[in-house]
């Protein structure tokens, strides 16, 4: 054997090493499961830092004692009724310290601790620790374990192409969420942390284990910001290929997150949907351009544009017409077809500009584009940008100190969404949206 055949030989075996160890964890989490995160338990309570409230952060100091709290899972199953943390048990004794003394093995070789009101329902069995954090749960950890590793059962989520795959990859925290009634693709988001943002990637799985291409839209038409209102504090525009859109997974999709109510709108207005074939546009902004700490249809100005053919725009304006005329709002008819609505402090217009169904709370002007708004959409399947100033936020949420910033794109198979700070000087993110969230909660 040549030095080479060694090399090759000892490589194999250290990649089948660590493939074993990556989805010993795995192999236990059945893959019928509604969702399963990774979580790397001990970055994340370093980057909390003392925000953290202090019984909640000495109760993961010591469980990190006993448990290897860098590779964690988190199981949601049946509808969240089930909800369980498993890890990797480093120190059995340190165990008691953690969650008390443990019981008598059960029928299933698993030792219990906790569950007495001051600390967490665990189960221990072959150096594998599963931690309750739901209250209704109705599979134990044996029960899911035989759903993962026996012959009746679906296989565990380790053997599911791609999810698995994605599932081994070391990360600070992320979820594979399974398919649902419009979808039969695992959704995947990773969070990261760069440059004091956190930043979510998120891709879709198919049944082959290949991540699956965006579908339905095309590169944004910056034209919409020609008469966008500025300086915009939101902005989100989308290329619509019409013949792709699968309208009845965004309808099941609505009617599944919003019930039947919304799912009846979406209904309504599907047939001005299906003739947009092109850019589809919301922008923003405050109505003198300053910033207020409060957001209403009279302190913001906004601007909905969708492209789309003139017949089926000027049908939109006239079901539109006929809609509020039933309501018995006054309504003005411009000789171009448009329609003015002033009731009290709303002021509506519509009209067909440009090849775009237009809809805004202000009469349109053509203005010079801000450029780096071009910039950031030009060539874009999809994108949005959301400015929330601090006062706003601070009407929000009474704890916080910070503005926020989003921004959301959609690429060729990734999507990216990335959530930073504003107006709070240097303050790790993390510790700031811990001490919003544990703000008044006597911590």
């Amino acid at each position: 054997m040549n030095i080479f055949r060694i090399i090759l030989t000892a490589a194999v075996i250290m990649m089948a090493a660590a493939c074993n160890r990556g989805t010993e964890l795995l192999d236990s989490i059945p893959a019928d499961a509604d969702a399963v995160a990774r979580i790397d338990l001990r970055q994340l309570t370093k980057e909390c830092g003392d925000a953290l409230p202090r019984d909640i952060s000495d109760r993961v100091h010591r469980l990190g004692a006993a448990v290897d709290l860098s590779e964690m899972f988190w199981i949601i199953d049946a509808g969240g009724g089930d909800m369980w943390l498993t890890g990797k048990v480093t120190d059995a004794d340190s165990l008691a310290a953690a969650l008390g003394q443990p019981s008598d093995k059960d029928t299933d070789g698993f030792r219990c601790y906790g569950g007495d009101g001051t600390s967490p329902r665990a189960y221990t069995r072959d150096g594998q620790i599963w931690i309750a954090t739901g209250s209704q749960a109705t599979a134990t950890p044996a029960a899911m374990v035989r759903k993962a590793t026996g012959s009746d059962g679906e296989g565990s989520i380790a053997k599911v192409p791609g999810t698995g795959d994605f599932l081994r990859r070391p990360m600070m925290a992320g979820i594979a969420v399974a398919g649902n009634s419009f979808t039969d693709q695992w959704q995947c988001i990773e969070m990261q942390l760069h440059d004091n943002a956190l930043v979510f990637d998120h891709f879709r799985i198919d049944k082959q284990g290949m991540v699956a291409p965006t579908t339905g839209l095309e590169p944004v038409n910056t034209r919409f910001l020609d008469y966008a209102p500025y300086p915009a504090s939101m902005v989100f525009a989308a290329g619509i290929d019409k013949d792709n859109v699968d309208w009845d997974g965004i309808g099941k999709a609505i009617g599944t997150i919003g019930g039947f109510t919304y799912y009846g709108f979406y209904e309504s207005i599907l047939p001005f949907l299906k003739e947009i074939d092109g850019t589809i546009s919301i922008v923003a902004s405050y109505a003198d351009g300053s910033r207020h700490g409060a957001v209403d249809i009279s302190t913001t100005r906004f601007i909905i544009m969708a492209h789309m053919g003139e017949e089926c725009a000027r049908k939109a304006i006239s079901t539109a017409e006929a809609y509020i005329g039933r309501l018995g709002l006054p309504v003005d008819k411009g000789a171009d077809g448009s329609l003015a609505l002033r009731y009290g402090s709303i002021r509506m217009h519509a009209a067909y500009i440009d090849g775009y169904l237009t809809i805004s709370n202000f009469v349109p002007q053509r203005t010079e584009p801000s450029p780096k708004l071009v910039d950031i959409m030009k060539g874009r399947l999809a994108m949005g940008i959301l400015n929330i100033d601090r006062a706003t936020v601070g009407q929000w949420l009474d704890a916080a100190d910070y503005g926020v910033s989003i921004k959301a794109e959609a690429g060729n198979t990734h999507n990216t969404v990335t959530l930073r700070l504003t107006d709070c000087g240097d303050t790790p993110i993390l510790q700031a949206l811990v001490r919003t969230i544990f703000h008044g909660k006597n911590y």
